[in-house]
């Protein structure tokens, strides 16, 4: 019966032994929770700097674009008003002063915000 207790207490501090160096090797150290954390803030840093990058080549694409379509307008419009039998009667000479005047605001406000961005 000795016999019989002894090899409980045996194979129950094995088990013990067993399940604690499971537990040891499963268990995540600070440090690995520290690095995990550290990858995931920067993968999340780089998703945003995509983003990020993504919307100024959109904002810098349709800058582009407004001023193809404003060049176009200007010279559409003064070559209507070369032409001998459009009566502009003077709604061309205005609307090409006014985009005159939006395409040097345009111009100057991105201008300055180069300069702004260059200056920070």
């Amino acid at each position: 019966m000795t016999e019989a207790i002894i090899c409980a207490i045996i194979a129950g501090a094995t088990a013990i032994t067993v399940g604690f160096i499971d537990y040891l090797s499963q268990r995540k150290t600070k440090q690995d929770i520290k690095n995990e954390l550290e990858r995931n803030k920067t993968e999340r840093q780089k998703r945003e700097q995509d983003k990020e990058n993504s919307r100024k080549d959109f904002e810098l694409k349709v800058i582009k674009g407004l001023m193809a379509s404003i060049t176009l307008s200007e010279a559409t419009a003064k070559a209507v008003q070369r032409i001998p039998d459009a009566n502009c009667n003077g709604d061309m000479t205005d609307a090409l002063k006014e985009e005159g005047e939006v395409k040097n605001e345009i111009r100057a406000f991105l201008t300055q915000h180069g300069v702004d961005n260059i200056i920070d």
